[in-house]
């Protein structure tokens, strides 16, 4: 289902498949070798969100589930401090409507008063710094493992690029990097026999 709007992260969700390729060609000598190769294809719907030739990073559903639960979390707990900040800005104004109110009260009481509200301004001040300085190491440390997985999942990426880049390269080529001569030399040797 497209949505009106343009999201941040464009996901589909589906299963990757597995493919057995058999290529015949053949040699000069007219030989006819068979190569298998294995495809990977990645059925989309209709109505997924890419277009063609648009490069895309895949990650396990696992991963991607547990991330967006952290953000949730993430977000959660930023909502319950807005609710309580939103709580203790009401409780700011209300004392200092009580400060004005004070004030137009005769000189006598009035000192006594301003003591009392002060004293309830800076509970409350204390305690409003007391929790903002929660709730901030509390997002630090969401923000850290939410750091840490990316970094985690970013690791997995490269080690399956990583992964990729070797099989495309193939073992007789490494091996070619590894031990030049001894590698052509039986090549030689191999052809030298079937001839």
């Amino acid at each position: 289902m497209l949505l009106p709007y343009e999201p941040l992260i464009k996901i589909a969700h589906s299963k990757i498949k597995c493919y057995n390729h058999k290529t015949q060609k053949k040699v000069k000598t007219g030989e006819i070798h068979t190569y298998n190769s294995k495809q990977y294809v990645i059925p989309l719907k209709n109505d997924q969100p890419f277009s063609c030739a648009e490069e895309v990073a895949i990650i396990k559903s696992e991963d991607y589930f547990r991330i967006d639960k952290l953000l949730q979390q993430r977000k959660l707990e930023y909502d319950d401090y807005l609710e309580r900040n939103i709580a203790l800005e009401r409780e700011l104004k209300e004392l200092k409507v009580k400060l004005e109110y004070y004030t137009a009260i005769n000189a006598d009481t009035k000192i006594s008063q301003l003591k009392k509200i002060e004293k309830e301004f800076s509970q409350v001040k204390t305690k409003y710094e007391k929790e903002y300085l929660e709730i901030e190491t509390q997002l630090k440390r969401k923000n850290k493992e939410l750091l840490e997985a990316k970094k985690e999942i970013n690791s997995k990426e490269d080690l399956i690029k990583e992964l990729k880049g070797e099989k495309e390269e193939g073992f007789l080529e490494k091996m070619k990097g590894i031990f030049p001569k001894k590698i052509s030399e039986d090549k030689k040797h191999i052809n030298n026999e079937k001839k």
